[in-house]
C-alpha cells in the first residue's frame, strides 16, 4: 500500500512539473510557433519510429494548449519514409533552418540521444545565431 501511495504520489509531482513546464514553453512562445526539434538518425528503424511517435505526442500535447507547433520529425519522417528521402540532417538542413527562421522559440525534447544528435545540436546552434530562445521538453508519457 506504501509503495503503491509512494507511486501516486510521484505520478502527481511529475504532472505537476510537466505541466509548469508546458506552461513556460506557452509562455516563451507566445503567439509564435515552436519549432519543436528532437533526436532521429539511428541505425536501428524501430528506435527512429520510437522518435517520431514521441515528437508527435509532445507536438500534440502543447497544440493542445494551444500552441503552434512545427515539429521537424513529426512533418519530415512520413514525407522521408512515403518518398524516399534522405533522413539525415544534411539533407533536411536548409528545410528546419526556414523553419527555424520564421519560429518565435526551439523547444528541444529530451529524448535518449538528444544531447549526441548533430540535427539538434545544429537545430540549436541556429537558434542561437538567429536570438531564438531555446526551451526543453521532457518527454511525454
Amino acid at each position: 500500500l506504501r509503495r503503491r501511495d509512494a507511486q501516486q504520489k510521484k505520478s502527481r509531482e511529475r504532472k505537476r512539473m510537466l505541466t509548469a513546464e508546458l506552461q513556460g514553453i506557452k509562455d516563451v512562445a507566445g503567439d509564435g510557433m515552436i519549432y519543436l526539434a528532437s533526436p532521429y538518425s539511428h541505425d536501428d528503424e524501430a528506435v527512429r519510429l520510437e522518435r517520431f511517435r514521441q515528437s508527435v505526442r509532445a507536438a500534440g500535447k502543447l497544440m493542445n494548449l494551444g500552441c503552434k507547433v512545427y515539429s521537424a520529425i513529426g512533418h519530415s519522417h512520413p514525407i522521408a519514409v512515403e518518398c524516399n528521402l534522405p533522413l539525415g540532417w544534411d539533407y533536411w538542413e536548409a528545410f528546419d533552418r526556414w523553419y527555424i527562421e520564421r519560429c518565435s522559440c526551439v523547444v528541444v525534447l529530451i529524448l535518449k540521444g538528444w544531447d549526441e544528435s548533430s540535427g539538434v545540436k545544429a537545430e540549436m546552434k541556429i537558434a542561437s545565431e538567429l536570438g531564438k530562445p531555446i526551451r526543453w521538453m521532457s518527454q511525454v508519457e
